[in-house]
């Protein structure tokens, strides 16, 4: 698979630009919900970072994620290469979450771009990667039509602190999303909650955030409260809570994936099932790739591809964060024996 990351003009003319976080401490790759083992590994030309994920023990990794900076002869700007050397299976989905930094943001007033954490809509922008392309190839060498990832958007709102303040949606009422995350056997809380709001009547997917990898634990359940709905996506129509429950497990390596929207006074912003987003102030985790796709998120102090954002929310300058995650879940139900490599 190969990921470009997502530059370009908003739609208020004002230039974005995207950059890979690379650093391995923020990027997981997991098989069936469990985080694998990684490293880093010998670059092959001694201008790109590779990374091995899942040991083989004989020198050789079941996935291997190469970036590249500058470019290649083959493919023009920043990128990555994901490298799948196992069957996939629709029963062990595959996530690779990774981190985008927004570097070079929009200064204009207004919302820029339009939120989209599976890339469903085919919005223009603004774009956490500008492609997600699946070279598909089986055990035999054969290879197959390339498969094309739809690209998640985020927005990002700027207001400069003019007499009209910037508010696409005035006096529109709002809820708001809540995810905890505990420990099942004495309800400790596992890491910081996910709060997202939205207007009245949005719609929601938080999928990406209820089943949040966390590092030396499995995903075991989650709870709402009594008269509430369980739908992890939908319209917002009143306030909801939602309880994440995880056991310990003996995995290794592990992170989190989350989405969100613009914030103001600089925000940062992160991307499910596939290759979701938060803004907050100085950093953004991404979009997850989408259900048999590529995703991510935006939050507070970094851009975690998923929670959904708020283009009424405001941000003088920040970062973006977007985690992509490689599910391919339908895609390898057809391709089962299938192993899937860089073209």
């Amino acid at each position: 698979m190969v990921d470009v990351i997502g530059e370009g003009t908003s739609n208020l003319g004002d230039p974005y630009d995207f950059t890979f976080v690379n650093d391995i401490s923020r990027m997981n790759l997991t098989v069936d919900g469990v985080a694998l083992d990684k490293k880093e590994i010998e670059s092959v030309d001694g201008v790109s970072y590779s990374y091995g994920f899942g040991d083989r023990g004989d020198g050789t990794y079941r996935f291997v994620v190469t970036y590249y900076p500058n470019g290649t002869q083959d493919t023009d700007g920043e990128h990555f290469v994901w490298e799948i050397n196992e069957a996939i299976s629709n029963f062990a989905p595959v996530q690779f979450q990774y981190v985008v930094r927004l570097t070079t943001a929009p200064t204009a007033d207004g919302t820029h771009g339009q939120y989209d954490g599976n890339g469903e809509h085919n919005y223009s922008g603004l774009l956490t990667n500008k492609e997600a392309t699946l070279y598909p190839v089986d055990s035999n060498g054969t290879t197959y039509p390339a498969e094309e990832f739809p690209k998640p958007t985020v927005s990002y709102t700027v207001d400069n602190g003019g007499d009209t303040p910037v508010d696409p949606t005035p006096g529109e009422e709002q809820f708001t999303i809540t995810i905890n995350y505990y420990r099942r056997s004495d309800n400790a809380v596992l890491r910081d909650s996910e709060t997202i709001t939205l207007d009245a009547n949005a719609a929601y997917n938080i999928n990406d955030l209820v089943n949040m990898v966390i590092s030396g634990y499995r995903w075991n359940n989650y709870s709402v409260p009594e008269g509430q709905t369980s739908d992890l996506t939908g319209t917002l129509t009143s306030n909801l809570v939602f309880n994440v429950y995880y056991v310990r497990s003996g995995g290794s390596g592990g992170g989190g994936s989350s989405s969100g929207s613009g914030s103001s006074g600089g925000g940062a912003y992160t991307p499910s099932g596939g290759p979701g987003v938060t803004i907050n102030p100085e950093e953004v985790p991404l979009a997850p790739l989408p259900d048999t796709s590529t995703t991510t998120t935006i939050g507070e102090n970094e851009v975690p591809l998923s929670p959904l954002p708020k283009t009424g929310e405001t941000a003088r300058r920040g970062w973006a964060v977007m985690m992509l995650s490689g599910a391919l879940m339908a895609l390898a139900a057809v391709l089962s024996r299938k192993r899937e490599e860089e073209r």
